[in-house]
Order: C-alpha cells, then structure tokens, then sequence
C-alpha cells in the first residue's frame, strides 16, 4: 500500500496543477460546453486510467531507463523520425510549462500583494533548483505531503461554498467536445510519462499499478467536478484568469486565503515536476544536469513576466495535439 500511496501523490501533484486548480482547465475543456463537457469529465477519468496504467505496465515489463527508451518501447523500433519528432516536441513543452508555471507563482504575488515579480521569481527558481538536485527522492516526499493537503483543503473549501447547478449548453457538438477531453488527457501525459519513469521502483505488480491508476482516475475525476460545479455560472468567466479565487473571494478573506495557499502549492509541484521531467530527458550526466538545472532556473527569473491563461487556452490544446500519437502508440501496445 505504501508503493501505490507514493505513485497516486506524485501522480496526482503532476496532474493537478495551477491550471486545474485555478479552473482554468475544468472551464476550457469542459464547463464551457455544458451538460456535453459534464459528461466528458467521466470520459477524461476512464482514458486517464488507462494510460497511466498501460504506461505503468509498459514501464514495469520493459528495459526502460529514461524516455528514449520508453519511446523505442512503444514504437517498437520504428518510425525513427517521427519518435526524435515526438522527443524534441515533448521536452519544448516541459520547458515552457516550467517557465510559465514559474512565471504564474510570480503573477500571483505581484497581482494579490504587489510582490516585485523578480523577488518572487528568485524564490521559486532557489525552491525549484533545490528540489532538482536532491532528485526524485525530493519530488515524492513533497507530492506526500502537500497533496493530501490539497485534496483535504478543496474539500474543505466546497463544502463551504455554494455549487450551482450546471448550465446545459448543447451549442458546440458532441465530437467537438470529446476531442477536447482527449486533448486533455493528451497533453497531462507529456509531463506526467517522464515522472512515473522514476517510479519504476514502485511498480512491484500488476495489482500495484491497477490500484493506482484506478485511484488516481477517481481523485481527478471528483476534483474535477467540484471545480466545475463551483466556477459555474460565474459572469464573464471567460474574461477571469483564476476562476476559482475569484469565487472564494467573495466569501471572505479566510477563504481567499485557504485557497491561495492550495492555489501555490499546485503552481510548485507542477513547476517542479515539468522542469524535472525536462532535465531528466536532456541530460545524459549528473554534472551536466546541475549546470542545466541552475541555468533554466536563472531564465525562468527573466520570463517571470509571462502568464500562465495562454498556455492553458493555447498551448495546451496544440500540444495534445500533437501528444495524440503518443497515446494511440502507448494503447496499441
């Protein structure tokens, strides 16, 4: 149990992101399409399931030891180009997530408390460069404590405010809206793959990773309608960078404050697990690695500037996209 414990928290931290956690992604990919993207929510869990568990089982029964490998694995020694495609797509998203996430914890300062963003973006790149050297030992004690924190405040938070009913909007088609949901779990597994190759260890049987997957798919999913159901019917929510602060806003300051906390806890694990997942497909060495490590967190400091609604609303969509051959290679094994 302690195995799957550790799995579901780095999975989970990896997943739940500043993106879900702001309901920017629940409203993106599903609230805005309605009673259709409810339902699609369901469809996002079972698809997630399945692809962290042929990943875990992939992973398990082959030779892998970094995400070369993995690819030879699932492509079976063919289609080289498309795979060096596939690598080089793959490690460009990770390190524009990292810096986008970097630059949202800086925003956020700047925005909620006037915080110079460059002060705050020494902050997040000495947290970050920290937890990079100590490797992945670092990254699953974190997501161990910080996500059963999270999942307890959200809960905390839901039951404490008031969830609409959700507005039925048939407008856009069912196609349309499944794509979506595919999108989603399509672009979560380009950061997410790199992490559970440094889990290998924990994947001790078929049992192990079937609990864990099955776990994982349930926590999303339910976190998922929460946010959705919370966020909904909001005015002009297409126009709100964080949807969800902006509801807690309006009950109070302890509220805002609670979510705040949640809202920076998910912005790090995902700055660190897309700036991890980076450096460990880059580097080939560990003296190659710290150079790289300190560099990217000297540039995320300089790109503290960015915003983070743009790469949900953009550069997600396009990169799960492209993913969507990574996934049809990782069910077709």
């Amino acid at each position: 149990m302690y195995d799957i414990l550790k799995i579901i928290c780095v999975v989970i931290g990896t997943i739940i992101g500043a993106g879900f956690i702001s309901g920017q992604e629940i409203y993106t990919f599903f609230l805005k399409y309605g009673y259709i993207g409810f339902i699609c929510i369901f469809i996002m869990g079972i698809l997630l399931g399945v692809v962290i568990y042929k990943t875990c089982f992939i992973i398990m029964n082959e030779k892998i030891n970094n995400y070369e490998s993995f690819l030879n694995s699932i492509f079976k020694n063919k289609f080289s180009k498309i795979k060096k495609f596939l690598h080089s797509l793959v490690n460009i998203f990770l390190l524009i997530s990292f810096f986008i996430m970097c630059a949202a914890f800086c925003a956020y300062f700047k925005q909620e408390y006037n915080i110079s963003i460059y002060l705050t973006g020494i902050i997040i790149s000495i947290i970050c460069y920290i937890i990079f050297i100590k490797n992945i030992n670092a990254i699953i004690k974190i997501n161990s404590i910080l996500m059963p924190i999270i999942i307890i405040l959200i809960f905390f938070l839901i039951t404490k405010l008031n969830i609409n009913q959700i507005n039925i909007n048939c407008s856009n088609s069912a196609f349309k809206t499944v794509l979506n949901c595919i999108l989603y779990v399509s672009y979560n597994t380009i950061i997410l793959i790199p992490i559970l190759l440094k889990l290998k260890s924990y994947m001790k049987n078929k049992k192990n990773i079937f609990l864990s997957s099955f776990i994982c798919s349930i926590v999303v999913v339910i976190m998922a309608l929460i946010i959705m159901f919370t966020i909904n019917k909001i005015d002009g929510i297409n126009n709100i960078e964080i949807p969800l602060l902006y509801v807690t806003n309006t009950y109070g300051e302890s509220y805002k404050y609670i979510y705040s906390f949640v809202l920076i806890i998910a912005i790090v694990t995902s700055a660190i697990s897309a700036g991890y997942g980076f450096l460990e497909n880059i580097t080939k060495s560990k003296k190659n690695y710290k150079k790289l490590a300190l560099l990217i967190c000297i540039i995320s400091i300089l790109v503290s500037n960015f915003g983070f609604s743009n790469l949900v609303n953009v550069l997600y969509p396009l990169f799960g996209v492209l993913g969507l051959i990574q996934i049809f290679f990782i069910l077709k094994y």
